[in-house]
């Protein structure tokens, strides 16, 4: 996730429209890098909610199979 999204910022911060100035240009990033960074937060919570929830199921399915009687 990190990757990808680094490679992104680079690729969309490099194409951003030159400005009049040097502190339009840093607002412009800014700007631009905040919400970069809120859909790279957005999708690595979700991917940790759902490792957590897959985590879960195997530590689950685990004790259950440990409890389970031995078949012969």
């Amino acid at each position: 996730i990190a990757d990808r999204h680094a490679l992104n910022a680079e690729r969309i911060l490099v194409a951003l429209p030159a400005e009049r100035d040097c502190t339009a240009m840093r607002s412009s990033a800014q700007l631009t890098w905040r919400l970069l960074l809120a859909s790279h937060e957005k999708e690595q919570l979700q991917f940790d909610e759902n490792e957590k929830s897959r985590i879960a199921d195997l530590v689950e399915k685990t004790r259950h199979a440990d409890l389970a009687p031995a078949t012969q």
